[in-house]
């Protein structure tokens, strides 16, 4: 009986090696980041729809636009009049800059890097013409300038979440407002 465990043991030590071996093997060729690359999507946003092209000019950055309607809601409270929920939907474009950083750490992980799947930072200009659907709103054409962080995750091989957040200076060409906190949140589908 001893002869047997003896066995049983030294045949789990041998497993248990091979094991650790292998692991450490594993470890070494890490997954390898896909590189950043071109995308065409169309986007669907929290407030609208889009068309998205994003271009790859270096390593880590691209260059993107986009058509399509983009919308908004609002919410005002005063004394007088009460409480007020706002909506408008106009056609809308914008272009901008993004760079991706961390993909190497992502894949060392062993995460998906797929479609550009990491972080990034970026600025956007964008605008739109005045809305063709409007309630309890008066709006006209207006652009903004905004920088941002955001993070973009495939889904699946043709689907991303994206989320970006940052201060925005947006003007009517009558005022200009600064909003400290601006924000997109979306799917996009890629072709």
């Amino acid at each position: 009986m001893k002869q047997i465990l003896k066995h049983v043991y030294g045949v789990g030590f041998i497993l248990l090696f091979m094991g650790s071996i292998q692991k450490a093997n594993a470890q070494d060729t890490a997954k390898v980041a896909q590189p950043i690359q071109s995308l065409s999507k169309v986007k669907l946003s929290l407030l609208g729809l889009f068309y998205e092209r994003e271009q790859l000019v270096a390593t880590s950055t691209t260059v993107y636009g986009g058509i399509g309607l983009g919308s908004g809601i609002s919410y005002s409270y005063n004394n007088w009049s009460g409480s007020k929920w706002a909506f408008s939907m106009s056609p809308s474009a914008y272009i901008g800059v993004k760079n991706y950083y961390k993909l190497e750490q992502r894949a060392k992980k062993g995460r998906e890097t797929r479609n550009n799947s990491t972080n990034f930072f970026g600025v956007m200009v964008g605008g739109s013409t005045k809305a063709v659907i409007e309630k309890n709103a008066i709006t006209k054409a207006g652009m903004g300038l905004e920088a941002f962080w955001g993070i973009q995750r495939s889904l699946g091989k043709k689907i991303n979440f994206e989320l970006q957040l940052g201060p925005m200076l947006a003007t009517d060409f009558d005022e200009v407002k600064f909003h400290p906190v601006s924000g997109r949140l979306g799917f996009s589908y890629i072709f």
